[in-house]
């Protein structure tokens, strides 16, 4: 029996993703470098060490990650202030049904503690998600499963009875690793053949992954 739901938030509660990768794009593009669609597909769902060092290894040793982090928040916080910050279709309903039947449920996020607190508030999401375990509160990010463990043990459940909800293929992978039942729901980037038989299931968008869970917890 599964007892608990394990989210990733960008891309899959947060419509979050786009709003990154134009904030990622600009502040590249000010330091004289292009950040392509592609190459940030890559770095969707990496641990902030990871991405660090993948920026590094394709601009040049010269590249400054304190100029490029102070503008990338700039220009994310420039965005949220005009625009504020979307839920992804379906996930607000989800967390609703899921906490009216006090089922657990957290957040595995590879983002630092913070920022994801400032951007669950924002999307009117915060309140629902009495857990919420980041990546700067593990010693390994995803893929390594740590994020998903400690989300379960706060959940008061074991790993193997929990369901996880990823949407990139290093979460994905973290949760399998883990022992959850694990559903892809691509955002930016569509999984390969083999991501998408690692995975349970792959599907869509928010509203089925949700009609899934609730089979999976006979809701």
């Amino acid at each position: 029996m599964h007892q608990a739901v394990i989210f990733d938030m960008d891309g899959v509660l947060i419509d979050s993703e786009p709003v990154f990768r134009v904030a990622a794009q600009r502040a590249s593009s000010a330091l004289g470098h292009t950040l392509t669609d592609e190459f940030y597909a890559e770095l969707i769902g990496l641990p902030n060490a990871e991405i660090a060092a993948a920026l590094v290894a394709t601009f040049g040793p010269t590249f400054s990650l304190d100029d490029f982090r102070g503008a990338f928040e700039q220009n994310f916080r420039r965005h949220v202030a005009a625009h504020g910050l979307a839920q992804k279709p379906g996930a607000r309903e989800i967390l609703v049904e899921l906490s009216s039947r006090e089922i657990p449920r957290a957040v595995a996020t590879s983002t630092r503690s913070p920022h994801a607190q400032y951007s669950l508030r924002v999307a009117g999401l915060i309140e629902l998600l009495p857990i919420v375990v980041t990546g700067d509160q593990v010693s390994r990010g995803k893929p390594a499963p740590d994020i998903f463990v400690r989300a379960a043990d706060l959940a008061g459940t074991e790993p193997a009875a929990c369901i996880a909800v990823e949407d990139s293929s290093v979460g994905a992978r973290a949760a399998v690793a883990a022992g959850m039942y694990t559903i892809l729901v691509p955002d930016l980037k569509q999984p390969d053949a083999e991501l998408a038989g690692l995975v349970d299931a792959v599907v869509p968008d928010m509203p089925a992954a949700s009609a899934l869970i609730r089979q999976m917890l006979a809701l």
